[in-house]
């Protein structure tokens, strides 16, 4: 079972990843606002794109 794990596991090991990672992470540091927030607006976004469209089905 501990073979099936680490072939499952190889792709992670890509030589690639740590700086995909790193990139992501700093991007996320970069932003200011906390990602409540961000999803706070995105609910907004969407409840607003919802009534927006409300009359289409109606």
């Amino acid at each position: 079972m501990g073979d099936e794990h680490a072939v499952t596991m190889a792709p992670l090991d890509a030589p690639n990843r740590p700086a995909a990672a790193e990139g992501w992470r700093r991007s996320a540091c970069a932003a200011s606002a906390p990602p409540s927030a961000a999803l706070r607006s995105r609910r907004q976004r969407d409840a607003a794109t919802a009534d927006a469209r409300a009359p289409l089905y109606a």
